[in-house]
């Protein structure tokens, strides 16, 4: 039973890591884009200039705050949905906050994938951001 709820994890990390490159790779796309535009192989135009800047302030920021707040918002990332979990809080058993969220998974980007590999030896399941974040993740009802 345990490892069907870890397979579940997996999957759902794996739809919300998805989510998050496709937001991330449209930034790169209007990068290549504003580049092709570009008259001068040397300079920027002004339009190409604006589609960078652009992406840059809407793309990333989106892309990384959905990384960092997935689990607080809205009942859970997309991913955790679809497997049918959720994040909630350890002590009172409520949705997991946007700051736990913010926690969790800062942890995740500062350790990287050590802490997605921690929950397969801990017998609660927790990752290290999890502990920190006084999160668990658990069957949504």
């Amino acid at each position: 039973m345990a490892e069907r709820h870890l397979v579940r994890r997996v999957i759902a990390y794996s739809i919300d890591a998805t989510l998050t490159c496709g937001v991330l790779m449209s930034t790169l796309a209007a990068i290549l884009l504003g580049v092709i535009i570009s008259p001068e192989p040397d300079q920027l135009s002004i339009p190409a200039a604006v589609m960078i800047a652009a992406s840059f302030l809407v793309a990333v920021p989106l892309g990384f705050g959905f990384f960092l707040l997935r689990d607080g918002l809205l009942g859970g990332s997309p991913g955790k949905h679809v497997c049918g979990l959720r994040v909630v809080d350890v002590r009172t058993g409520a949705p997991c906050r946007p700051l736990q969220s913010l926690v969790r998974n800062l942890l995740l980007l500062a350790v990287g994938t050590f802490d997605l590999l921690v929950p397969f030896f801990r017998s609660d399941g927790r990752r290290i951001g999890d502990t920190v974040a006084g999160t668990l993740v658990v069957r949504r009802s």
